[in-house]
């Protein structure tokens, strides 16, 4: 029992600190002038076409963030209608989030992602959706971070109709909003299609890895602790199987990494018993 909570505890840690965004997964919400607003977000006000609301239809946990434009603004460019401003703990390759848009009308729905830039912010990478998504869409934005000064995020619903006679609409619910190294994209085909299997996990001495590579790509294995120190780096490997032994590795939580092309495109934990 005391280890399957320590464990519980170290999956605690890891996924908090894959995702370094304020309340990035929208369960946290209070009254602001008699309005619920998610914490650590920022409700651009005077905007009377604009909505944020949490939807207890949610995508993951109990709620997620529903922002909606259901009439044209104008011909003011609005830039954004929600917005987060924090400082990350290192450089990422990707800003991941699950998004659902059910409805939409020539409209236009978009993410964008800034770094501050000495006194001005900069973008940095951009998602924008002007269609329904098929449910639930898992979303990868690649970053070009080039330091730990403050990231922006900020969310914009917007119509897009060419003229006053027709009345544009757009929505999008977000979740579980994550800065990683790791594509979930890719990540998740990876998985989903069993082109990557790690066995045993946990694991005692040895584990294998299967990895069934279709265009015979050149890959690196890394195992690395919680902390980040690496304790195994392997060469290029080109086999579709590879065997790593770990008898004197401590006992614990890692993190097993597979690198393509210079940027990590899988990562899974494991557990030294």
């Amino acid at each position: 029992m005391r280890m399957l909570f320590f464990f519980s505890l170290l999956f605690f840690f890891i996924n908090a600190s894959y995702s370094q965004l304020p309340n990035g997964n929208f369960e946290n919400w209070i009254l602001v002038n008699g309005k619920e607003r998610p914490v650590g977000w920022t409700v651009r006000s005077g905007l009377p076409c604009h909505f944020v609301t949490k939807d207890s239809n949610s995508i993951e946990g109990d709620y997620s963030m529903r922002v909606t434009e259901i009439f044209d603004c104008g011909d003011v460019e609005i830039e954004w209608v929600v917005e987060t401003v924090f400082l990350p703990q290192q450089i990422y390759s990707f800003l991941n989030a699950m998004v659902r848009i059910d409805s939409i009308e020539l409209g236009r729905a978009r993410i964008r992602v800034m770094e501050l830039n000495g006194t001005a912010f900069q973008e940095i990478g951009t998602w924008e959706k002007n269609s329904v998504t098929n449910g639930n869409e898992q979303v990868s934005i690649p970053l070009m971070q080039s330091q730990t000064d403050s990231l922006k995020i900020q969310i914009l619903v917007k119509s897009l109709a060419p003229n006053k006679l027709l009345i544009g609409f757009a929505e999008l619910i977000i979740d579980n909003l994550e800065l990683s190294m790791v594509s979930e994209v890719q990540r998740g085909k990876l998985f989903n299609e069993g082109h990557f299997k790690v066995s045993p996990n946990p694991f005692n001495q040895r584990f294998f890895v299967q990895y069934d590579n279709p265009i015979f790509n050149p890959y690196e294995l890394r195992v690395i602790d919680i902390g980040g120190a690496i304790y195994y780096q392997s060469g290029l490997i080109m086999d579709a199987k590879a065997v790593i032994n770990f008898e004197d590795l401590p006992s614990g939580l890692y993190i097993l990494e597979m690198h393509q092309d210079g940027a990590c495109s899988y990562r899974e934990r494991i557990i030294k018993i």
